[in-house]
């Protein structure tokens, strides 16, 4: 496994958990189901660890994957991004896990949606970045250890 494998093997877990707190909180909400305060608040705290974690992955690949030049410029932006959500959520999962027996305000239901929103452009521009830019995948043109065209099949020589 490459080092950068790490960070978008890593990526899900925050994703899932946070967009799950923000949509549980706006059920909570609009249900007035004031027992499950607690669960909204857990999915956030867990999301935020798992986030930074990720994070710290993404650290390392920021300086380890192979990209181009176009990827490069998308590789600063995806960053930047995803730490404007990271730190709303975290001031969030902060404030809803110090009153987590009671539902979240109208105030950190909007800074939930907010960090999901930013949370979701980061992402975008992080899939757009392997799958479009090819950072991280080794063998494209734009590597420096390109080995050629990518091929699906396995070729004759390599079969016998």
């Amino acid at each position: 496994m490459n080092l950068w494998e790490i960070h978008p093997a890593l990526v899900h877990f925050p994703v899932a958990f946070l967009l799950a707190g923000v949509l549980m909180d706006f059920y909570i909400t609009m249900r007035r189901r004031q027992d499950l305060a607690r669960v909204g608040a857990g999915l956030l705290v867990a999301g935020v660890a798992t986030g930074w974690l990720a994070a710290v992955a993404g650290i390392a690949a920021w300086f380890t994957a192979p990209h181009d030049d176009e990827a490069h410029h998308l590789m600063i932006w995806h960053p930047l991004i995803a730490a404007a959500s990271m730190v709303a959520f975290t001031a969030l999962a902060v404030a809803r896990w110090r009153r987590r027996a009671i539902p979240a305000t109208t105030g950190k239901e909007v800074l939930g949606a907010v960090a999901a929103l930013l949370m979701i452009a980061a992402a975008y521009l992080g899939g757009h970045l392997v799958y479009r830019g090819a950072a991280g995948v080794t063998g494209h043109p734009g590597d420096a250890d390109h080995s050629g065209p990518h091929h699906h099949e396995t070729s004759k020589a390599q079969a016998h």
